[in-house]
């Protein structure tokens, strides 16, 4: 079983997750490879809104957690609600952010130039099965996978014979 899929069957058990990377990083003159959170202080659920409920409000050694609320939406009380994810963004997000590429980026939604735009699934190689929109960022091809408007991830090269077309609604 490849990485990718050992960490989203964890997280469909755990039901809890943070995208990590490794970074090489310069410690008292020397380069140390570290393990660090792409999205600090985020922590991923899923679970139902009672479920949520009980741990950010109902538990009180636990009242450090709170929600990451949707920004760009109100509810009807003209607040923001919290933050939901879909299913099918969400495991996309999660293949690409498990595969463990150094070449993985972390963009913000404006950073990355969807121009290219086309939907595709990705069909050979570590991030075979990841689908997203072709763009074109740090003049490579790439595939990019939204997370809603929180941020987007970047795959690392993909060749266009790991390409598949797919349809808007697919």
């Amino acid at each position: 079983m490849k990485a990718a899929e050992l960490v989203i069957q964890a997280y469909a058990e755990a039901k809890l997750f943070t995208p990590m990377q490794q970074r090489v990083k310069l410690v008292d003159g020397n380069r140390v490879r570290v393990t660090e959170p792409m999205l600090p202080s985020m922590l991923f659920a899923y679970a139902s809104t009672e479920q949520v409920e009980q741990y950010v409000k109902d538990t009180p050694h636990l009242n450090f957690l709170t929600y990451y609320y949707n920004h760009f939406t109100t509810s009807d009380g003209g607040k923001n609600p919290p933050l939901v994810v879909p299913y099918d963004q969400m495991m996309n997000f999660i293949r690409t952010t498990s595969v463990g590429s150094p070449h993985t980026l972390l963009l913000d939604p404006r950073e990355a130039d969807l121009k290219c735009g086309d939907r595709v699934r990705i069909t050979g190689g570590p991030f075979c099965g990841v689908s997203g929109r072709v763009g074109r960022i740090r003049r490579q091809q790439r595939v990019v996978v939204q997370l809603l408007d929180l941020c987007c991830v970047a795959t690392a090269y993909i060749p266009s014979a790991f390409l598949e077309r797919i349809e808007e609604n697919g």
